[in-house]
């Protein structure tokens, strides 16, 4: 209430923290004396029982994650760790009270919210540990999930970001996702509805984009039986000899 009705008033930092504060015993269940003061530890990195919403557990293939709605309390938490990054932008805290408000969303599998939030730490903050963090929860929340379309646009944007990819390892992972991801977005998303000339275009830019990728052979005997479907044939004999030249 303080925060929220003076928004400029010189309590509104520490209002707006000790919110967090607040809500994240109620998240976790602590019991407090009446009237005892809510407070963090001195000298710690992490803001008070915080740390252990950093923590993120690895999602597993093929396990099925069905999105689930937050508690009410949860919305909370979540709300008041963002209105404090509102407030408090330049907080040396601030980029894990955000990690914190996108776990949140991650853990209820939401994945597309959390990403909202993850996203936000990258562009913002892409010198700090967490935005490395963030950008490999994104990848694996889409991939594990097989899917290809977020998959690719978050690890196409991800390839553009210069912080990022000067991790060499997280580099290649992110290349080789994109691949995958995008031969994978052509084979199940569009080649199921899509016209056989709008296959053949796909198909033909990914061979494009990806000459040396193991898929490039699909690609080209793909691109080749599409464009004869759609009667572009001097296409489909110029893919058939690039075919022939690539085996």
């Amino acid at each position: 209430r303080v925060a929220s009705e003076n928004p400029k008033g010189e309590f509104v930092k520490p209002a707006s923290y000790t919110a967090i504060l607040a809500w994240e015993k109620v998240y976790s269940g602590v019991k407090e004396e009446l009237g005892k003061k809510i407070e963090e530890k001195k000298g710690t990195k992490s803001k008070g029982a915080l740390s252990k919403l950093e923590k993120l557990e690895d999602l597993e293939k093929g396990k099925k994650y069905d999105a689930e709605p937050l508690t009410d309390v949860e919305r909370a938490l979540a709300d008041a760790c963002d209105n404090f990054v509102s407030v408090a932008p330049e907080d040396d805290e601030v980029v894990k009270i955000k990690f914190k408000s996108a776990r949140l969303y991650y853990v209820r599998n939401q994945f597309e919210e959390a990403a909202k939030r993850f996203g936000e730490i990258i562009d913002r903050w892409p010198k700090d540990k967490m935005a490395h963090l963030a950008a490999e929860s994104i990848l694996q929340s889409f991939n594990v999930r097989e899917d290809w379309t977020q998959l690719n646009q978050w690890g196409r944007k991800f390839r553009g970001k210069e912080l990022l990819v000067s991790d060499k390892e997280f580099a290649v992972r992110v290349n080789e996702m994109v691949e995958g991801a995008s031969f994978n977005e052509i084979h199940f998303v569009y080649e199921p509805k899509a016209q056989p000339l709008e296959i053949a275009d796909r198909y033909a830019e990914f061979v494009r984009e990806f000459p040396k990728s193991k898929y490039v052979m699909v690609g080209l005997f793909n691109t080749v039986v599409n464009y004869d479907k759609s009667n572009f044939l001097e296409k489909s004999i110029h893919y058939a000899e690039m075919t022939l030249k690539s085996l």
